[in-house]
């Protein structure tokens, strides 16, 4: 299951198979598009595939939807959050709803994640 083939072919059909709400931030995030950044969509780090990845940042962009709270991805989730400690990488989460709803206010927590270095991993509350 580990092997650069599999993670590849995986990556490949999580990018033809974005969410609306992946879709919706990459639309923003590509080509340099904000803060003169370099993303990369559905990137994979030591067999972990991450939504969004900013390698000059050392940023890692997640997207979470309704299954997030299942079992199994909670467990990724502890996998990517041991991954970050160990390369020194920050992560940062945005739920569906929120990309959905308030698409602004999440560039613009982004944006302040990135200007104040923050070493904590966030996950923004709902915006009202």
């Amino acid at each position: 299951m580990g092997s650069s083939r599999y993670i590849k072919i995986t990556r490949r059909k999580l990018r033809n198979n974005v969410t609306p709400f992946e879709q919706k931030l990459w639309n923003i995030l590509r080509r340099k598009q904000f803060m003169g950044l370099k993303f990369r969509c559905q990137y994979s780090i030591n067999n972990l595939i991450v939504d969004f990845f900013c390698p000059e940042k050392k940023i890692i962009i997640e997207v979470d939807g309704d299954t997030h709270a299942e079992c199994e991805t909670q467990i990724r989730d502890e996998r990517l959050s041991e991954l970050a400690k160990t390369y020194d990488l920050r992560i940062i989460r945005f739920a569906n709803r929120d990309i959905s709803q308030n698409i602004d206010g999440c560039l613009q927590i982004l944006r302040e994640f990135i200007e104040n270095k923050t070493s904590t991993n966030i996950q923004p509350q709902e915006q009202k």
